[in-house]
């Protein structure tokens, strides 16, 4: 599965772990193609095969994830499936009876297999051990290509001039910067926990419907998501969350945080 929807799984997996006193291994199958429907018609993606062809998750991928998930106190191991059998067949998400693809991602687990079901509002990421000094005071953002609203115009980050870091591939950062029109820095970081490490030492987060903020979710770090009204399936729950649909909210927003909110 995606790397997004694995994450988003995380916090079911986490119950799970509590009430059974287990901790998890998962099995990752690699290089699994989307098929003709994928997410939706036109969609970009950036996770491909060696053929170029688009990808649930490919290796890259899977070793960028797999320093973060081995963190977790109720995962063991996070390794790629070579035809083990399995307890919970994640697959399964996408062939039985959930809202996908509306509704909040992180409860589809819940409607499939209801021992899953948490407080969505808790932290379900281990916060990392350390801080990263490139980014305290500063704004994260990621932008992917996909699940995104295209009234949004983030030019006006313009007037936080050297207070932004983007994050993410260098193609995201390469689109990002071209189409609104902004020359900032990207953070160079070489896995996932290291991004949860920005995360975790960021002013706020900024994002899409993607992976990266799954791990800000996962954080609970101020965060602000920017709602893809396609397909509206990422659903923020607790302290920190605000999400937007117009360039005012998203505006006011930013300006809240970065002024009010004390790291």
């Amino acid at each position: 599965m995606p790397a997004g929807d694995l994450l988003s799984a995380l916090p079911g997996l986490k119950q799970v772990a509590l009430d059974s006193g287990c901790k998890w291994v998962i099995h990752q199958i690699i290089d699994r193609s989307y098929g003709p429907s994928g997410a939706y018609p036109g969609a970009i993606y950036s996770i491909k095969d060696d053929n170029g062809t688009p990808v649930t998750m490919n290796m890259a991928t899977f070793e960028a994830l797999r320093p973060l998930l081995i963190k977790q106190a109720y995962i063991e191991e996070f390794k790629v499936w070579d035809g083990e059998p399995v307890n919970f067949n994640l697959d399964e998400l996408r062939q039985q009876g959930t809202t996908m693809p509306m509704g909040s991602i992180n409860r589809y687990m819940f409607y499939v297999w209801p021992d899953a079901a948490t407080d969505l509002s808790k932290e379900w990421l281990e916060p990392p051990y350390g801080y990263d000094h490139r980014v305290l005071g500063k704004i994260l953002i990621n932008r992917t290509q996909r699940y995104t609203n295209m009234l949004i115009d983030y030019n006006f980050l313009k007037k936080y001039e050297d207070k932004v870091l983007f994050v993410g591939l260098p193609d995201e950062y390469q689109a990002f910067c071209s189409e609104n029109r902004l020359d900032i820095p990207r953070l160079e970081a070489k896995d996932y926990y290291e991004i949860a490490t920005a995360m975790y030492s960021c002013k706020f987060y900024i994002g899409n419907q993607s992976s990266l903020f799954q791990v800000a979710e996962g954080l609970k770090i101020p965060r602000i998501l920017e709602v893809c009204q396609a397909i509206p399936n990422v659903i923020g729950s607790g302290p920190g969350f605000y999400d937007f649909v117009n360039q005012r909210s998203l505006e006011y927003y930013c300006e809240k945080l970065f002024n009010n909110y004390k790291q």
